[in-house]
């Protein structure tokens, strides 16, 4: 080889990729323009002008993916979460989402409530973050 791995900054790698991932789109897309920017949105739930709940979500290659949603103690069980995730949703649709996809921990209370909403399990990150296993789900828009 002759060379040498280092770690490195991003300010240092930065054109080099953008360059090299350029040319790999072009390869495999020709001359369309193909869209990876990443877009983070938040959503807020207020009730009686308080914070009830919040969403995460980012939109990327046509995929919305909830990175956060929690619902404050005081405000569960009242329908909160489902009108947040119903906003999610449509945002994601208005975007031109094809896609949705989220995790959640295996034994959480969640899997129940995303199955509800139509989701689907597209697969087990085993021995996750702390060691913990996560569901990956996913639900299509269109």
């Amino acid at each position: 080889m002759g060379g040498s791995i280092e770690s490195t900054s991003m300010d240092q790698v930065c054109e080099f990729l953008r360059q090299e991932w350029t040319a790999l789109d072009r390869e495999r897309w020709g001359d369309e323009q193909v869209q990876w920017s990443r877009e983070n949105h938040i959503l807020r739930a207020v009730v009686d002008g308080e914070t009830a709940a919040v969403a995460k979500y980012y939109i990327k290659g046509g995929v919305a993916h909830l990175s956060e949603i929690i619902v404050g103690r005081a405000w569960r069980n009242r329908g909160i979460g489902g009108q947040l995730m119903a906003r999610f949703e449509e945002m994601a649709f208005d975007a031109g989402c094809h896609k949705l996809s989220l995790r959640t921990i295996q034994d959480s209370p969640a899997v129940c409530f995303y199955r509800r909403l139509g989701y689907e399990l597209e697969g087990k990150l085993v021995n996750h973050y702390h060691g913990l296993t996560f569901l990956q789900f996913f639900k299509f828009l269109k």
